[in-house]
């Protein structure tokens, strides 16, 4: 996210993904109680995708189009609303000790059973973003830069966002929204590997090549 936006602040928490995630999961809660973890699941993946299409539709048809600052401020914006449905819809239904392990976020409590429904998800989700991060490198330098080298950069970020709501939505609905892991990780990598998202999204360090990004 923070390559494609070349907005250093960006993570699911902060672009609404998260609140939307945790949103459609409540209605689920309030709606369907005895669903399955499987469909808890596709029900995080369909809230993940309504908090960053809304975030990005506003950030895109306001006067001047798509920017970092923008999409920061909207998702701001959606965020506090969706999480402040959340907390209706917890209130409105009393369920609100079902939801506290998704309000607060946590590892504690998740189940080996929940870990195997979601590796798949998070397998098909990373492949996916190893496929593109050659690509996520180069639009990080600019989109104009990116189109002059021949890339499809509307392509790439369609990808990008995809892989993005897979992740987050499986990992929302294992142990609910941690906040500020998705925008801290990022940069603690960047500072050991160096720029290149080859080695950023998987998270290795490869002495030779990080210095040789760091001097880039």
């Amino acid at each position: 996210m923070q390559g494609m936006t070349r907005n250093p602040l960006a993570d699911p928490g902060l672009l609404g993904v998260n609140a939307g995630a945790s949103f459609v999961l409540v209605i689920a809660f309030a709606f369907f109680p005895s669903l399955p973890f499987e469909y808890l699941i596709l029900f995080s993946f369909i809230g993940a995708g309504l908090g960053a299409g809304i975030v990005y539709g506003i950030a895109f048809f306001t006067p001047g189009g798509l920017s970092p600052l923008k999409l920061a401020i909207a998702g701001a914006v959606i965020g506090s609303l969706l999480t402040g449905l959340s907390q209706a819809f917890t209130l409105l239904f009393q369920i609100t000790y079902d939801l506290t392990f998704w309000s607060a976020g946590g590892i504690s409590t998740a189940e080996w059973f929940q870990v195997s429904v979601m590796a798949p998800w998070i397998i098909f989700g990373l492949v996916i973003a190893l496929f593109i991060s050659r690509y996520i490198t180069i639009l990080s330098l600019g989109e104009d830069v990116a189109k002059g080298l021949g890339q499809r950069t509307t392509l790439i970020k369609a990808i990008g966002i995809i892989a993005v709501l897979i992740l987050t939505g499986a990992a929302v609905a294992t142990v609910g929204g941690i906040g500020f892991v998705g925008l801290v990780i990022p940069h603690i990598v960047r500072g050991i590997v160096g720029v290149d998202y080859r080695w950023v999204i998987p998270n290795r360090c490869h002495s030779n090549k990080g210095s040789r990004y760091r001097q880039l």
